[in-house]
């Protein structure tokens, strides 16, 4: 019993010994350098989310921007060449931001951005795009999905029938990366594709 009264006597001292309330806390000092890293975090996530929107005007659409919304995505050798190069850089760039003074929770945002970046690297360096067809999805599958759209107005039915004019080269460049995936041997199994429609 002696034993527990001790430490309970010198913690109650140091705790009269206290001038301020022990529910004060400090707010932690932000250096000027670790704003600058935050901030330069933050671009780097603005310019790779900006990338995205960019090359996917169906994903722009779908978060609101009405001046992409009769626009399929382009997915020729050339576009998804270009932003290959651009995820690239900005890649480079996140691999360059000093992060020793950034918060944990910026640290993590860090990681998971490099993360993603590099899957998108890879899946262009080994060809994902050829492979749009696949056991649980495809484009021909997918883009039925157009029709699913809201028609409030007269603008929804444009934006519709321009995608409809778009389909050709859609499923142009489609057939394209299929037939770069047969001729490289970068095809689904076949019993993975039986009964799909």
């Amino acid at each position: 019993m002696r034993l527990l009264i001790l430490p309970a006597l010198i913690m109650l001292s140091l705790l009269g010994c206290n001038s301020h309330s022990t529910t004060i806390q400090i707010a932690p000092q932000v250096t000027h350098q670790q704003t600058q890293i935050d901030t330069e975090l933050q671009a780097i996530i603005d310019q790779s989310w900006a990338l995205n929107l960019a090359y996917s005007p169906e994903l722009a659409a779908s978060l609101g921007d009405a001046s992409v919304a009769a626009k399929l995505d382009d997915l020729s050798a050339e576009t998804l060449a270009e932003k290959n190069q651009q995820t690239l850089q900005i890649l480079h760039t996140l691999k360059q931001l000093d992060r020793k003074n950034l918060s944990k929770s910026d640290v993590i945002n860090a990681k998971i951005l490099q993360e993603q970046l590099q899957n998108e690297v890879d899946m262009y360096r080994f060809h994902d795009h050829y492979l749009p067809i696949t056991a649980e999805s495809g484009f021909h599958a997918y883009i039925a999905s157009i029709a699913k759209a809201r028609f409030n107005s007269i603008e929804d039915y444009q934006h519709y029938l321009a995608k409809l004019k778009q389909l050709p080269r859609y499923f142009a460049q489609q057939t394209y990366w299929l037939k770069q995936g047969l001729a490289s041997g970068i095809t689904p199994a076949k019993i993975t594709l039986n009964g799909f429609e």
